[in-house]
C-alpha cells in the first residue's frame, strides 16, 4: 500500500530508521528527481532537485490500517499524511511507473516525463540560459526552436529541461 508523506528532507534518514526500529518492517520509499545544469562564476554546476518538494511515495502493507498513521506521526522528520491514499492506488501506481520509465541511466527524471506545449511560457532550467523565460516557435523531430527576449535559439529535445512560468 503506497502513501504519500510529507517529511522534513533533512531528518529522512531519522524517519526511515524510526519507522524500522518501532514498526519492525521495512519501509520503500520513492521521490523522483531531475538533475538542473547552472552556471556560478563562469563553472558549470549541477544540482538535484526533487519533483514532489518534501513529498514522498512510501510503501508498506500496515498502511491500510486508517490507526496506523496516528502510530507514525510521532516519528522524527514527520510533518504530515495526504489522506485518501486509500482510494487512489491506482493513481499513485501509474505516477510512479511514469516517473520510473522517465528516468535516466543515473535515476534523475528526463525531459520526456515533461508535457512541453506551443502554449505556454517556460523557463528554462539547463544550459547557458539558465532560469531565462522563453516562448517555443515550433517542434521539430529531435530539436525545439525558441525565443528567448529577441535571440532566436534551436536546442537538442533530449537536452531540454523547462518548467511553466
Amino acid at each position: 500500500m503506497w502513501a504519500i508523506i510529507k517529511i522534513d528532507q533533512n531528518l529522512s534518514n531519522l524517519f526511515k530508521q524510526d519507522f524500522k526500529k518501532n514498526i519492525g518492517s521495512e519501509l520503500i520509499t520513492y521521490s523522483p528527481k531531475y538533475l538542473v545544469q547552472y552556471f556560478k562564476k563562469n563553472k558549470l554546476k549541477f544540482k538535484e532537485i526533487t519533483l514532489l518538494n518534501n513529498y514522498i511515495f512510501c510503501f508498506n502493507s500496515n498502511f491500510e490500517n486508517p490507526n496506523f498513521m496516528n502510530r507514525i506521526k510521532y516519528f522524527k522528520g514527520f510533518k504530515s499524511c495526504i489522506s485518501g491514499h486509500l482510494e487512489t492506488q491506482k493513481e499513485i501506481v501509474q505516477f510512479i511507473s511514469k516517473c520510473k520509465d522517465s528516468e535516466n541511466n543515473s535515476g534523475y527524471i528526463q525531459n520526456s516525463f515533461f508535457n512541453i506545449s506551443d502554449e505556454n511560457n517556460y523557463k528554462l532550467k539547463t544550459g547557458v540560459f539558465n532560469n531565462k523565460v522563453f516562448e517555443i516557435i515550433k517542434f521539430q523531430k529531435n530539436r525545439i526552436q525558441m525565443m528567448i527576449g529577441n535571440l532566436k535559439v534551436s536546442t537538442k529535445r533530449k537536452d531540454f529541461l523547462a518548467q511553466p512560468v
